[in-house]
């Protein structure tokens, strides 16, 4: 008879769904407890789950795995999965497997589509390397039927335009999108707009917060994911000149501070904010802001955060004037930053 066998391919968040809510049409819940093994890869041995698989099988007929990462296991591995799925130890056995892809030219490959088993869940590209429209429409009222809400024609296409470039990132957005609203409920195209371009801002922010720390890693991080998701290269620039510009301003008065004064912001906002000019203080929405842009400031020299400005200016006009790609003028700009030597 043979296994039954599915393997769903495409981003993490959406193939782990699909199998997961495979395994639950095909196993009860008692079975799901006693009979289905999970198998992360390649961290955890195929050979030996199929090893158990085997053993346990002369004792019950119901049997399941569940393969996580499919195809980044070692090449015996591999070969030992299909030996297994050709041999009478298979029979009544249900494997389901979720990867992000799989090499179409391996043996395992041809044995799964000679077999149908699978299920292809990944979102195409259109000719300038964007996120197919078809395809993103499909996955948004997928996402909402999951979720129990409607998605009107607008709310559709504005998700498609505020799209990035990453599946893992958009099917989180479109989750966000779809938990701001009841079960039965409509979302609305003002609803995508605030819900998806508040988590853009939001990372803004934290990326000012990262060259504030001159922490590279996260910095870079946050510049790739916002590119990701569609945000305008000058906007990114403007949020730093804007942040960088303020730490410019708020260095005379980081400077006269003792310091103390910055080595905790409950303190500072008790025993120092209450003590500065009214005007400094009517600069920030609250004590707290106003500690993490001082300490930010207390980090660079004067002479770096004017020639980090420079850096920003130039990059600016370089992007205006269809210059090198925008995601290395970036780089280097938050490289320099972080690093302290404009």
């Amino acid at each position: 008879m043979g296994a039954a066998v599915r393997v769903f391919i495409g981003p993490l968040l959406r193939v782990h769904d699909r199998a997961r809510r495979y395994i639950e049409e095909h196993l009860s819940g008692d079975a799901r407890t006693a009979d289905l093994q999970i198998v992360r890869l390649p961290e955890e041995s195929l050979t030996e789950a199929l090893d158990s698989l085997a053993q346990v099988g002369m004792f019950s007929s119901g049997r399941a795995l569940w393969l996580r990462g499919l195809g980044s296991e070692p090449a015996e591995q591999t070969s030992a999965l299909l030996e297994f799925l050709d041999s009478p130890s298979a029979d009544e056995c249900l494997i389901v497997a979720s990867t992000t892809k799989l090499d179409q030219r391996g043996r395992l490959w041809k044995w799964l589509v000679q077999h149908d088993a699978v299920e292809d869940l990944r979102i195409g590209r259109d000719k300038r390397g964007g996120l197919d429209r078809g395809d993103l429409a499909a996955l948004a009222h997928e996402r909402a039927a999951a979720a129990g809400v409607k998605l009107g024609r607008e709310a559709v296409d504005r998700i498609i335009e505020l799209a990035g470039l990453d599946p893992e990132a958009v099917i989180l957005e479109i989750d966000k999108v779809c938990l701001a609203v009841q079960p039965g409920q409509r979302v609305t195209a003002d609803l995508v707009d605030r819900v998806m371009r508040n988590q853009q801002q939001a990372m803004l922010y934290h990326l000012t917060d990262a060259i504030g720390r001159r922490s590279l890693a996260d910095a870079q991080k946050l510049v790739d994911r916002l590119l990701d998701a569609g945000e305008h290269p000058l906007r990114i620039l403007v949020a730093l000149s804007n942040y960088v510009g303020l730490l410019i301003e708020a260095t005379p008065v980081a400077s006269g501070l003792p310091p103390a004064a910055l080595a905790n912001a409950g303190a500072f906002a008790r025993n120092y904010f209450p003590k500065l000019p009214e005007h400094v203080r009517a600069g920030f929405k609250s004590p707290f802001r106003a500690y993490h842009v001082f300490a930010a400031a207390a980090r660079f020299r004067p002479d770096e955060l004017r020639a980090i400005h420079s850096r920003l200016v130039s990059a600016d006009l370089s992007i205006k004037a269809s210059g090198p790609d925008p995601r290395l003028l970036l780089a280097g700009v938050v490289a320099v930053a972080c690093a302290g030597n404009p």
